[in-house]
């Protein structure tokens, strides 16, 4: 009984890692209007800047866990540490702080602070991932 019960808190642990990148997928979909309309010109699959396509089937497996293409030992999305995601860096104009290269994204704009909220809390949703 005990071995049966064991084996299922097991499953639960292993479980729980695969449900919370399921969530950060999931929620992609809150923040991909945001890209489409400030980022997905330069950063799409047919050209994209960066090495990053941003367009909505190619967002999540370019982003999360990914390594830059300028600074490779810092990933795109840090699972669930914005400040430790370039993408959430390059936003913030923070991206010098790791050694990246360019300008703020979007170049020439900001994002509005809800839209900004909105990126730092998904990028947290990943957090399990």
């Amino acid at each position: 009984m005990k071995s049966i019960r064991y084996a299922a808190i097991g499953l639960v642990t292993a479980l729980v890692p695969a449900m919370g990148i399921a969530d950060c997928r999931a929620r992609l979909a809150e923040v991909q209007p945001i890209f489409n309309a400030n980022c997905v010109a330069c950063h799409q699959d047919a050209a994209p800047g960066g090495g990053l396509s941003l367009q909505r089937a190619s967002a999540f497996d370019m982003l999360v866990g990914a390594p830059s293409a300028s600074v490779p030992e810092v990933l795109r999305i840090a699972p669930g540490l914005p400040d430790e995601s370039l993408l959430w860096l390059k936003i913030n104009n923070r991206h010098d702080e790791v050694g990246a290269a360019g300008t703020e994204m979007p170049p020439g704009a900001t994002l509005a602070e809800a839209e900004r909220a909105l990126i730092e809390g998904w990028i947290t949703t990943c957090e399990a991932g």
